[in-house]
């Protein structure tokens, strides 16, 4: 089990932490179970049921101190030009279009000249669509989301044959959805928005910013054994300072790359706290986790997969 809180800084903002410590031992998680259920480190504490509720009840209007706040450069680089297998998970991921559907669409769109030959394993784009791109960037968004050199991808997959260009908007010009609009049946607009927003997004600066950890410590009493137990949580954000291709594209993930594991809440925004500074406990919530299963494949994850092999 796990214990989450809300909380209030006294200018009313609200935010969410989770317990990462009780009388100096770390709240156990499921990494820390072998495959019988059992953990062998002393310095973890393993919170049942019954544990997490006491504490829950303990701390509801309790009021915390932020003992430590740790700023950390955040730096993401924009995600390659499409290949046939990216441009297929994320019409999987993002439109929630079949492989088939998707390619179906890219075919007709290819075949009517909007864009490059939708059948490569290349993450290369030619001068001439580099060109177009950032000549794009520089008019639509400024030249704060240009970056001063070329981006190049190199490609991840083993024995790759490049033999075509990245999947992109076609000609020396590329033209915006916007203009396209009218043209385009809906599936073609959305599947032609997606390689555009992803070859426009691929020629970007650098989504930039700092990542926030938190640090708040506070007691509570036992109703039963009056001792005191020491409780530490915490809790991360990023706040984003530059947006770079973000303004543009965000790629997906799969959902079993999305769980909890990779939701340590960095994407919560943080009100602006200061060591020593006092917060409320609004509510707690006792969390029980149980071990899942690995997530079925979704055709996205099952092409990825299959192209790792």
């Amino acid at each position: 089990w796990g214990l989450k809180i809300n909380a209030v800084t006294e200018g009313n903002e609200t935010f969410s932490a989770r317990l990462l410590e009780i009388d100096g031992l770390r709240v156990a998680t499921g990494k820390d179970f072998n495959e019988k259920g059992n953990w062998d480190s002393d310095l973890v504490r393993v919170l049942d049921e019954s544990s997490a509720n006491d504490l829950s009840s303990s701390l509801n209007q309790k009021d915390l101190q932020v003992v430590s706040v740790e700023p950390k450069p955040y730096r993401r680089r924009p995600a390659s030009p499409f290949t046939t297998s990216t441009f297929q998970q994320e019409a999987g991921r993002k439109l929630r279009f079949s492989a088939s559907r998707a390619m179906g669409i890219a075919q007709s769109l290819y075949q009517n000249g909007y864009i490059t030959y939708m059948r490569t394993d290349s993450t290369t784009l030619s001068d001439t669509a580099i060109t177009a791109a950032r000549k794009n960037i520089e008019s639509s968004f400024g030249v704060n989301y240009l970056p001063s050199e070329v981006r190049l991808y190199k490609n991840k997959t083993r024995n790759a044959q490049e033999a075509h260009e990245a999947i992109r908007p076609a000609g020396e010009i590329f033209k915006s959805p916007d203009e396209l609009s009218k043209e385009l049946s809906k599936d073609e607009y959305l599947i032609y928005e997606m390689i555009w927003q992803r070859t426009i997004a691929s020629q970007m600066t650098d989504a930039v910013g700092e990542t926030v950890s938190v640090k708040l410590e506070g007691a509570v009493k036992n109703d039963k054994s009056d001792q005191e137990k020491s409780l530490v949580f915490s809790l991360s954000g990023t706040v984003i300072s530059h947006q770079g291709f973000r303004q543009v594209y965000i790629e997906d993930v799969d959902e079993n790359e999305s769980d909890e594991e990779n939701s340590s809440g960095e994407e919560q925004v943080l009100p602006e706290v200061k060591v020593g500074q006092i917060v409320s406990v609004t509510n707690s919530i006792p969390e029980g986790h149980e071990t899942k299963p690995p997530a079925r494949y979704t055709e996205a994850s099952l092409v990825k997969r299959l192209e790792e092999e």
